[in-house]
């Protein structure tokens, strides 16, 4: 595959596919992490600031980079990886624009 292959791969999934599966990002990350900071809480352990869906999109995005490293190369990895960073980016972009 060629960049703009991957690129477009990318698009696709971040804009429709997984839209139309999960609904926006923010809201999905954020749902994550509200049930990721329960679930730490209750083992324990003490967050000095929870989790927030700009978190979440890097952590799965490190959960991505794992596979890749430990796996077998699979360009649907790489699209994965690509795509939680767009959405990171613009989680990020959008909790800064609010603040």
């Amino acid at each position: 595959m060629t960049r703009a292959d991957i690129i477009a791969e990318v698009s696709k999934c971040v804009n429709t596919e997984r839209n139309s599966s999960y609904g926006e990002p923010e809201d999905n990350f954020r749902a994550i992490a509200d049930f990721w900071n329960v679930y730490l809480t209750n083992r324990g352990e003490t967050l000095q600031q929870p989790l927030n869906a700009t978190d979440i999109a890097i952590m799965m995005s490190l959960l991505k980079i794992a596979r890749i490293a430990t796996g077998e190369s699979n360009m649907d990895s790489f699209i994965d990886l690509a795509g939680y960073a767009v959405c990171a980016g613009e989680v990020s972009s959008v909790k800064s624009a609010k603040s």
